[in-house]
């Protein structure tokens, strides 16, 4: 991800193409309309004249696909559109010179809430407060917005995206859980039946076992704590319920065909007449359905 491009104004005012790796704090970077956004930045301006509105798609932070509103500084944005092309958010670097100095974000240090953003933008005219709704967060991504402007407030490993960034856990259902419970009961129950019959055994071949013909010489005792749990554990394989969980699996892959074919649960579309059936993303969907009160 780091090797993606993006646009940003250079020290002569001028765009220049940069990696999301090279993106320092304080650069003011350029986005047109489906671009993903590459740090967290405040908005400067946007295509939007009047109100400075932009629209992003928010679904790598919260997992939403609904596209969310964001509005540009009033302070920065009235500037900017003094002299910056509405139709393609160009503007000439002289221009672009003038407006940076004095270009400056107090604001409060690095934390996951995505919800909450303090700071104040500040120009040569005056100063501004920024709240959450002039905030873009990095993975968001422009939709309906031809080009913004925004100021890079944190980078890096600093966002909040990355701040977030946890460790996958794997989601397992109720009834997977207790099937591991009682699984690893069943092989702790088994090692203790092993060592038991180990030790049965040896008791046994030191008393009547001598007589037999067909019983080999005894072994010692640390021989055959070493070995003989071993054999009793071959013996005894056929304990541990491996078809269970086979069995589970193909009940559950069953039970997620019935779902995708319900015709109870097909969606038709009012204006257009397609047809959409319900499509079961997870194999113990069913069973999550089961324990609904």
């Amino acid at each position: 991800v780091n090797r993606s491009k993006c646009t940003v104004l250079g020290a002569n005012g001028e765009p220049k193409t940069v990696l999301w790796a090279e993106l320092r704090v304080g650069e003011v970077v350029i986005l047109n309309e489906e671009d993903w956004v590459p740090a967290d930045i405040v908005i400067l301006s946007t295509s939007d004249k009047r109100g400075g509105v932009c629209y992003i798609e928010t679904s790598n932070l919260d997992g939403e696909t609904n596209l969310k509103n964001k509005q540009a500084v009033e302070l920065s944005h009235s500037k900017l559109h003094s002299f910056v092309n509405p139709r393609d958010g160009t503007a000439s670097g002289e221009a672009m010179l003038d407006f940076m100095p004095g270009l400056s974000v107090e604001c409060e240090d690095p934390n996951r809430h995505l919800a909450t953003f303090t700071g104040t933008l500040n120009l040569l005219d005056g100063s501004c407060p920024i709240l959450n709704a002039n905030v873009i967060y990095r993975g968001c991504v422009l939709r309906n917005t031809k080009w913004i402007y925004g100021l890079v407030v944190y980078a890096g490993m600093d966002t909040k995206l990355m701040l977030n960034g946890t460790a996958v856990k794997y989601k397992r259902s109720t009834l997977d859980k207790l099937t591991q419970r009682y699984i690893i009961g069943i092989l702790i129950a088994l090692a203790i039946f092993s060592v038991a019959c180990a030790i049965g055994s040896m008791i046994w071949q030191e008393s009547a076992g001598s007589s037999q013909w067909y019983v080999p010489d005894p072994q010692s005792w640390w021989e055959a704590l070493l070995t003989q749990p071993f054999a009793f554990l071959v013996i005894f394989c056929w304990v541990i319920p491996l078809m269970l969980v086979v069995d589970m699996e193909m009940v559950k892959l069953i039970s997620t065909q019935f779902i995708n074919h319900d015709l109870a649960m097909v969606w038709v579309d009012p204006y257009t007449g397609v047809t959409k059936h319900a499509k079961a993303r997870s194999s113990s969907l069913a069973e999550d359905l089961g324990r609904i009160e």
